[in-house]
């Protein structure tokens, strides 16, 4: 079964310096039919203006992962951490018990560019914890990047849940099948460009969401970047 999420049906909130999609519902923004995806919460895609961004917000028993798409991004939390982003990087925010963060644009020449992907804790009340990345992209064509995990695995970064979050790269004709585990389920996004997922065309910003299904088929139709959330229903 197969949920198509068209990019032209996503929330949106515009404001001076913000421009933000939303494929769950989010904020002010309010659709009953997109709530989330099982613990999958939030999947919002940002551009800020320069010098502009987020500033400190609580959150808890969350696990937010930024991947910044282009320009960069300061993120400052109040366990201590204060870094800057570039484009390919990614940040894994486990706000657990409670943690105070802001997301600012750094750069004085390039709007901020990011998504961010937000998933319900495991448990309620958990330490909180940071960790950072480089996305290398060369080592994801054709073939899928394990991002994230519950469990210890290569350089993915572990999350407080039984999500895994996986990214690929396809090549126009390219074909990439994903083996989706009994009882998972899983929310498909193109980054960018398209692809077909079966007999349905997704472009930029559409997303998929997919249940009892053994297997995921995609066909690269034009460059592709495109970021699979698997959880466990």
């Amino acid at each position: 079964m197969i949920h198509l999420r068209p990019d032209s049906e996503r929330g949106s909130t515009k404001w001076s310096w913000l421009e933000s999609r939303h494929t769950f519902s989010f904020g002010e923004y309010y659709d009953p039919r997109f709530c989330g995806w099982g613990v999958l919460r939030f999947l919002n895609e940002d551009r800020i203006a320069l010098g502009m961004g987020f500033g400190m917000q609580p959150h808890r028993d969350l696990d937010i992962l930024t991947v910044v798409l282009s320009g960069s991004l300061l993120h400052k939390d109040s366990l201590g951490n204060e870094c800057v982003l570039q484009s390919g990087d990614m940040q894994l925010l486990s706000s657990g018990e409670g943690v105070l963060h802001s997301e600012m644009n750094a750069s004085t020449e390039e709007t901020l560019h990011l998504l961010q992907i937000g998933i319900e804790a495991r448990h309620k009340g958990l330490p909180p914890n940071y960790q950072i990345g480089t996305f290398a992209a060369e080592n994801c064509v054709g073939g899928w990047c394990l991002v994230a995990s519950p469990n210890e695995e290569a350089d993915a970064f572990v999350i407080q849940q039984d999500a895994w979050i996986w990214r690929t790269l396809l090549a126009p004709e390219g074909e990439i099948r994903f083996a989706l585990a009994s009882g998972h389920s899983a929310w498909l996004h193109v980054v960018s460009g398209s692809v077909l997922l079966e007999n349905h065309l997704l472009k930029t910003g559409d997303g998929a969401g997919i249940k009892d299904e053994p297997e995921i088929v995609l066909e690269g139709c034009e460059p592709a970047e495109v970021m699979l959330i698997e959880l466990r229903a």
